[in-house]
């Protein structure tokens, strides 16, 4: 399973990095409308630097650090001051965050084969 999500990510950075410099830019502006492509743009505004980026960035760098700090007790060993739900809590937040993540890696992906298919496909 891990193998897969970094896969995905990896696919993802090759995918936007054949976008150049302005690879935000072109994914935040294509053309299809939806709620993804809403959510995507939301997401990517002001380079990160809003509450969809900020959520997304942390469930990506953020969930790893928390799933190591819980495998090893260490809530409960140095952060035994928190309250007891602050654990399962950041668990659920940071998820939400690395699935919303996922899913805008898994649309940029789709978006990058479909402007291949569509370009192929008038020549």
């Amino acid at each position: 399973m891990m193998y897969l999500v970094s896969a995905i990510e990896w696919t993802a950075f090759v995918c936007n990095h054949t976008l150049g410099t302005k690879w935000q830019d072109s994914l935040a502006g294509h053309g299809e409308k939806g709620i993804m492509s809403s959510i995507v743009s939301c997401t990517l505004a002001k380079n990160f630097r809003n509450p969809w980026g900020v959520w997304v960035i942390a469930g990506l760098h953020g969930l790893p650090v928390w799933i190591i700090g819980y495998q090893y007790n260490l809530f409960g060993s140095h952060l035994w001051f928190l309250p007891k739900f602050v654990q399962p809590l950041g668990l659920v937040i940071l998820g939400m965050g690395r699935l919303l993540c996922f899913l805008i890696e898994i649309w940029s992906i789709w978006i990058h084969i479909s402007v291949l298919l569509v370009n192929t496909s008038m020549s």
